[in-house]
C-alpha cells in the first residue's frame, strides 16, 4: 500500500512530502503503538508526559523511559538532575566478583587489537578540556590496567594489574610509585588542617638528594612500634629518646 507514492516497495509506504509523515492520536490519557514479529511484541507508549519504549505495553520500569529530555533505565521516574538515571535493585552483597552485577557494562568486542581499551571520555566545552578514565589491556592474558588522564598530560594515574598504583609511570613496581622529570612532579605531600605538612621526594630545589621531612615550621619524628625514637625540631636540633 502506498500513500503519497505510486511505487511502494513495502507493505506500507507513506510519503507525506514534509517532515510530519504521520500523526497517531488517542484522546484518552495513553496512546500505544505495537510492533510484532513471530514471537515478540514491542511497544511505544506515551502517557503522563512520558514516552516509554520496550517489551511492556505500559510505562514500565523494564522499558526505556523518556521524561522532558531525561532518560530512565530501570525506572519510570528519571531524575531531572541528571541526563540518565539507571536504577537497579541489587540484593547481593559486594564481593570480589561483584563486577558481574554492576549497574552498567561497557564492552569492547575487538579481539584483534594489540592493546584494546575501554575508556569513558569527559569534555568541558567551555575550556575545551578532555579527560578519560577506563580499562586498557596489558601484554598478557588477564592483565588489565585502570587508567586516568587528560588531553594535555596524557595518562596521569594507573592502577596496574596486581594493584600497584603509578603516578607519572605506566609500570609501577611497588604499591605506590611516583615518577616525574622535575623535582615537583616526583614529590608527595601530606597536609593537615592547621598547616602541618609532611613532604617526601626524590629531589629538592636546593639539593639533588632524596629527602623526607616537615615542610612546615613543625618538628618531625621518626617512630618505631608507634613510639617516637628520633625528633628533629623546627630549628633542626636532633633529639634521640627525648622530645
Amino acid at each position: 500500500l502506498g500513500i503519497g507514492t505510486t511505487s511502494p516497495v513495502y507493505a506500507l509506504v507513506v510519503n507525506a512530502g514534509n517532515d510530519m509523515t504521520a500523526h497517531f492520536k488517542n484522546d484518552a490519557d495513553r496512546a500505544r503503538l505495537m510492533l510484532s514479529d513471530n514471537d515478540t511484541d514491542g511497544f511505544l507508549i506515551v502517557q503522563n508526559s512520558k514516552m516509554s519504549v520496550g517489551l511492556n505495553n505500559s510505562v514500565h520500569a523494564n522499558n526505556l523511559t523518556l521524561l522532558d529530555g531525561h532518560i530512565g533505565i530501570g525506572t519510570t521516574s528519571p531524575s531531572t538532575n541528571y541526563p540518565i538515571t539507571i536504577a537497579k535493585s541489587e540484593s547481593d552483597e559486594y564481593d570480589t566478583a561483584a563486577y558481574a552485577r554492576a549497574m552498567l557494562r561497557l564492552e569492547n568486542t575487538n579481539t584483534d587489537a594489540t592493546q584494546p581499551h575501554n575508556l569513558i571520555h569527559f569534555r568541558l566545552e567551555k575550556n575545551g578540556g578532555d579527560g578519560f578514565l577506563g580499562f586498557i589491556a596489558g601484554g598478557s592474558t588477564n592483565e588489565e590496567h585502570f587508567v586516568l588522564g587528560n588531553q594535555v598530560d596524557g595518562e596521569v594515574l594507573r592502577v596496574a594489574s596486581g594493584g600497584n598504583i603509578g603516578i607519572g609511570t605506566v609500570a609501577p613496581t611497588v604499591a605506590l610509585e611516583i615518577s616525574g622529570s622535575g623535582n615537583l612532579s616526583s614529590r608527595a605531600r601530606f597536609m593537615k588542617a592547621g598547616g602541618k605538612v609532611l613532604q617526601l621526594g626524590a629531589d629538592r630545589d636546593t639539593s639533588s638528594v632524596p629527602y623526607i621531612g616537615a615542610e612546615s615550621n613543625h618538628a618531625f619524628d621518626i617512630i618505631t612500634n608507634n613510639t617516637q625514637r628520633v625528633r628533629v625540631d623546627a630549628s633542626g636540633n636532633v633529639g634521640i629518646g627525648t622530645v
